[in-house]
C-alpha cells in the first residue's frame, strides 16, 4: 500500500527550517525511499511549504487564504492548478513514500481534514505534528504577527479569538480524524539536534553526515517588535487587502538593532495564566507531552543611545514619512537628543527641505487637510520652533478635530 507522510506543523515549531532542509536534501530522501512533493506556485516559483496546496484543495474557504488575496488569485483556478501537479506526483511514485509538509494544514477544520483523508483513501496516512510549550508559542507567534504587519500585541487578545492558535484544539482535530497521529515536543527536539534532525530521525533517516541543514529564524527582537506594533497601528501593511504604498520599500526587520528575544511583560502575560495552566493539562492528556512553563518576561523596552545609533545607520533610504513614525517612537522611548534627530533625518543647519515641507502642506490644506497635516507634522518635527509651521500645525489639528493623543 502506498504511504503519504504529512508534516502538519504546528506553527512556530521550526516548520520552515524542516521544509527548506527537506527541499534541499531530496537526494537523501530518495535514497531512503521518500519523494518530497514537487509543486510550483501560479507564479512558477517552487514550493517548499505545501500549505497552499492543501488549503486550496481542502479548506472550506480557500478564497480567504492570504496568498490568494495578496496576489488576486482565483481560488478555484489555483486549486485545479495544484491538483494537477499533486496527481502527477502521485502517478509518478514508484515505491517511494510521498512527503508533504505544511503548518497551514493545521488550519483545516475537521471537515477539511476528512476531505484530505478521503483524497488519500488508497494510502496509509502518517501524520506528524510538533507541539511547542504554550507560553513560548504565544510569544513567538505575537512577534511573528507584528513582523507580518499585525496591529496588536495583547490588547483584547483571548484564546477564543479566531486568530489565537490554541494547540490543544488543533491536536484534537487531528486525533479525531487521524487517530494514529504522532505528536513530538519541539522543545525536547532542541536537545536532540534540533527539529530538522529530529524530523529526519522520525522518518528513520539517521545517517545525516551529508545533510545540508537550513535553519530559518524569522523572529524579530523584543524592542523591534514593539516598534513594529507602533508603526503598524499608524501605517498598516495592508489597506483593504491591498499593499499600503507608503510601506512598499520599508521592511521592519531591516532595522534590527537588538538580539533580545521577544517576551511579554509580566503585566501582559498575567492575562494568560489560567489559559496556560489549562492548555498544559490538555496537551498532556492528549499527547502525553508535559510542559512545565517557565514564565520569562520582557526587559526594559526603552532604547539605549547605542540602539538609536544603529537605527539611524540602518534607516538610510527609508521614505520620509516612515522615518517620521520611527522617530516618534524613538523620541517617546529613548533619551535621544536633537543631534540624533538631525542626523536621522539627514538635515543640515539651513534646513532648506523644511520650507518645502511647509509649503507643500499649505498647498494641500484645502484639498486634503489630512495630508497637509502629515507634511506640517514632519516640518515641525525638524523645525519645532518655526512660527508659521506651529501656526499651521495648530490650525490643521483644530480643523481635523484631533485629540491630544493623536
Amino acid at each position: 500500500m502506498k504511504e503519504v507522510i504529512i508534516h502538519a506543523g504546528l506553527h512556530k515549531t521550526g516548520s520552515t527550517s524542516i521544509q527548506r532542509s527537506l527541499f534541499f536534501n531530496q537526494q537523501i530522501l530518495k535514497r531512503n525511499g521518500y519523494q518530497f512533493l514537487d509543486v510550483i506556485k501560479p507564479d512558477k516559483r517552487k514550493l517548499k511549504n505545501h500549505s497552499s496546496v492543501i488549503i486550496n484543495l481542502f479548506r472550506d474557504n480557500p478564497e480567504e487564504h492570504y496568498l490568494n488575496k495578496k496576489n488576486n488569485w482565483i481560488a478555484d483556478e489555483v486549486g485545479k492548478f495544484y491538483e494537477q501537479q499533486l496527481k502527477k506526483s502521485i502517478s509518478n511514485l514508484g515505491g517511494e513514500r510521498l512527503l508533504i509538509s505544511g503548518e497551514g494544514i493545521s488550519s483545516l477544520n475537521e471537515d477539511g481534514l476528512e476531505r484530505l483523508k478521503d483524497y488519500f483513501t488508497d494510502f496509509n496516512i502518517r501524520i506528524i505534528v510538533f507541539v511547542r510549550d504554550p507560553y513560548e508559542a504565544i510569544n513567538s507567534w505575537l512577534a511573528h504577527v507584528i513582523s507580518r504587519g499585525g496591529k496588536k500585541l495583547v490588547d483584547d487578545l483571548h484564546p477564543e479569538d479566531k486568530n489565537f492558535r490554541v494547540a490543544s484544539r488543533m491536536i484534537e482535530k487531528f486525533k479525531n480524524v487521524f487517530a494514529e497521529s504522532e505528536f513530538y515536543s519541539f522543545d525536547e527536539s532542541l536537545n536532540e539536534g534540533g527539529p530538522v534532525v529530529k524530523f529526519f530521525n522520525i522518518l528513520g533517516i539517521n545517517d545525516l553526515s551529508n545533510l545540508e541543514e537550513y535553519r530559518d529564524n524569522n523572529s524579530i527582537s523584543n524592542k523591534l517588535t514593539r516598534l513594529g506594533e507602533y508603526i503598524n497601528n499608524i501605517e498598516p501593511l495592508m489597506i483593504n487587502n491591498k499593499p499600503n504604498p507608503v510601506r512598499r520599500y520599508f521592511r521592519l526587520r531591516d532595522l534590527e538593532f537588538n538580539n533580545d528575544k521577544f517576551y511579554l511583560t509580566k503585566d501582559e502575560a498575567a492575562q494568560f495564566t489560567e489559559y496556560l495552566a489549562e492548555e498544559n493539562n490538555k496537551i498532556k492528556s492528549l499527547t502525553g507531552i508535559e510542559f512545565t512553563t517557565e514564565m520569562k518576561y520582557s526587559g526594559d523596552p526603552r532604547l539605549t543611545i547605542e540602539e538609536v545609533e544603529t537605527i539611524i545607520q540602518k534607516s538610510v533610504g527609508i521614505n520620509v514619512w516612515m522615518k517620521v513614525l520611527v522617530w516618534e517612537y524613538i523620541e517617546a522611548n529613548s533619551d535621544a537628543s536633537i543631534n540624533e534627530k538631525k542626523r536621522f533625518f539627514n538635515t543640515s543647519d539651513d534646513l532648506m527641505d523644511v520650507d518645502v515641507l511647509r509649503d507643500t502642506a499649505i498647498m494641500w490644506e484645502k484639498k486634503d487637510p489630512g495630508r497637509a497635516y502629515q507634511f506640517i507634522k514632519l516640518a515641525k518635527l525638524i523645525r519645532p520652533d518655526g512660527v508659521l509651521i506651529n501656526e499651521k500645525f495648530d490650525e490643521y489639528r483644530k480643523k481635523l478635530k484631533l485629540s491630544d493623543t493623536e
